[in-house]
């Protein structure tokens, strides 16, 4: 199935290449973006563990490049991005994580054909030893907001996504889209997945602040090849918008779930709120919370997730800002319990820039995972980091 997903990346990637070999490339436009970052890091919980609590000292080596080439009709991107990480007491866990993506976008090609279309194509992957489990976005190797750890072990995880826009009058817009992620973990005990949906929208444009969205998706995930379930879910949504800082969006409908031999009905709700408080000058609040459903690498059944976030940000000066903020949230199977968790997460971080092209950053990170189910486990882990990040000049 790795295969399978890598070789579709592989052919979109060269379709798009000939694609563009047809282009007036003298007219093309390359952009080289290297970037280097070094980060120190002191961990208390290096397993993610409940009862095996080991702290140790990283240095990280980061290696970043971007590649992107405008053409006359296509434009596409190219990013890698490495993280060497050497532990001070523990070089058996000593490790090099890898992400890197593809965006594909034929907007300007499909306008000569129909002047209303959008086209783009996405490409995600990331391999690594420490995979945070409802990390949703495969580009990013940490970054455990999200909640449930599921240990240290070798995990990859690939995400395709296509999505066609189309519009259909001045108010009125239409997309169709399909996205699949496929999680493999080297640990025999956790689930592997591979995910599929498809969803069709139709948004329509009210008044000058306010958008009506009829949506339908069909959603398959199958674990470990064998057991699958089943999602499709028809919302009728609304989204309004206060001001530049406040936004508000909410979708209710029905959800047919057939899981694990059985179907049932039964009514969903989601919901976000973007919150922007301007405290004094140069002070922000923000404030969201969101909902939906998702898979986890602990049991083969659907969770339904939930958070809340808040965070603070100030500018101190014009090189110094600060950053602070939590999150709570929830993820607890659809049916039977044996996922019932619930994780905390606090965080500070101060950034000064030296210069155009040097920043540094030091941050302290707090995270606790609690369970009430059968499985997962009680822990908690703290972080503190201190990086630098260079962006060399593009070329």
């Amino acid at each position: 199935m790795r295969n399978f997903i890598f070789f579709i990346g592989l052919f979109l990637f060269i379709w798009g290449f000939l694609i563009m070999g047809t282009c007036e490339i003298v007219k093309g436009e390359l952009i080289v973006e290297p970037a280097m970052s070094f980060t120190e890091t002191f961990d208390d919980n290096i397993f993610s563990s409940g009862s095996d609590r080991e702290s140790d000292y990283i240095t990280s080596i980061s290696p970043t490049l971007r590649v992107s080439y405008q053409w006359p009709l296509v434009s596409t991107a190219l990013t890698y991005r490495g993280s060497l990480d050497v532990y001070a007491d523990h070089s058996q866990l000593n490790r090099y994580n890898q992400n890197g993506g593809l965006d594909l976008n034929l907007d300007r090609l499909l306008n000569r054909f129909n002047k209303r279309g959008e086209l783009t194509f996405t490409e995600r992957f990331v391999i690594t030893p420490d995979l945070p489990d409802y990390e949703l976005d495969p580009g990013v190797v940490t970054g455990e907001d999200d909640g449930t750890q599921v240990g240290r072990n070798t995990a990859f995880r690939n995400h395709f996504g296509a999505e066609y826009r189309y519009q259909l009058s001045r108010r009125a817009q239409a997309s169709l889209e399909y996205t699949n992620t496929l999680t493999e973990y080297s640990d025999p005990t956790l689930v592997d997945r591979f995910g599929q949906s498809l969803k069709s929208t139709y948004a329509y444009q009210l008044f000058r602040n306010d958008t009506m969205t009829l949506a339908a998706r069909y959603q398959n995930v199958s674990f470990d090849g064998e057991d699958s379930s089943d999602t499709y879910l028809a919302t009728l949504g609304w989204r309004h918008i206060f001001s530049s800082t406040f936004s508000f969006q909410v979708e209710g409908g029905v959800l047919h779930l057939a899981e694990a031999g059985t179907e049932e009905y039964r009514p969903f709700f989601s919901g976000n709120i973007d919150k922007g408080f301007l405290l004094e000058r140069n002070t922000k609040i923000n404030f969201s919370y969101n909902q939906d459903i998702r898979s986890t690498g602990l049991v083969n059944r659907l969770v339904q997730h939930q958070n809340v976030r808040v965070s603070l940000s100030k500018s101190f000066t014009q090189f110094l800002t600060g950053q602070m903020g939590g999150s709570y949230g929830t993820n607890k199977t659809i049916k039977g319990g044996e996922v019932d968790i619930q994780f905390f997460r606090l965080n500070a971080t101060l950034n000064y820039l030296f210069n155009k092209w040097l920043s540094g950053n030091v941050s302290y990170t707090h995270n606790r995972q609690v369970s009430g189910g059968n499985l997962g486990e009680d822990l908690y882990r703290n972080r503190v980091q201190m990086q630098l990040l260079a962006i060399f000049p593009s070329f």
